[in-house]
């Protein structure tokens, strides 16, 4: 598993690596594009503007962080094991999205969750929004599914004010 940063501002998500992944944070672009057993990570050093990936099956992450000030448009279903959202504006654009580790939006930096109207499944040891000043989710009709098993010590935090 390895680390793929995003550093290729406004630009399409796809198999071919490019300029648009490094792997570091800020680092030259060159890298390949993330495989389905790295993390993708969307920082400070990736730069503005849309990034939109397209697909003709469900993408597959073992952890997907989003933390820039740009905006990620999903163009398929996403199934991973973590989504973390801390900064920027993340878009599911109407996909499905199937989390089997843990959610987390949290932190101060301006961040925007806009759910789509697709199944949004939490299979998840955690569901955690702390620190929501800053935080906006746009429930655009999507079904919200918390699908919590004897076998995990779950647990659901969301601080509303």
């Amino acid at each position: 598993m390895a680390n793929r940063y995003w550093v290729g501002g406004t630009n399409t998500w796809n198999s071919t690596a490019g300029t648009k992944w490094a792997t570091t944070s800020g680092g030259g672009g060159g890298a390949s594009a993330p495989s389905t057993a790295d993390t993708a990570i969307f920082d400070g050093n990736s730069g503005s503007g849309v990034i939109t990936r397209t697909a003709t099956t469900t993408v597959y992450f073992v952890h997907l962080t989003v933390d820039f000030t740009g905006t990620f448009v999903m163009g398929s279903d996403l199934n991973t094991n973590a989504l973390t959202i801390l900064g920027g504006v993340f878009d599911a654009n109407d996909f499905d999205i199937s989390m089997t580790g843990s959610f987390n939006s949290s932190g101060t930096t301006t961040r925007e969750i806009r759910t789509g109207n697709g199944t949004l499944t939490f299979k998840s040891q955690a569901f955690s929004m702390q620190s929501v000043d800053n935080a906006t989710i746009v429930d655009e009709g999507a079904t919200w599914v918390f699908d919590f098993t004897a076998a995990f010590q779950s647990a659901i935090q969301v601080v509303c004010r």
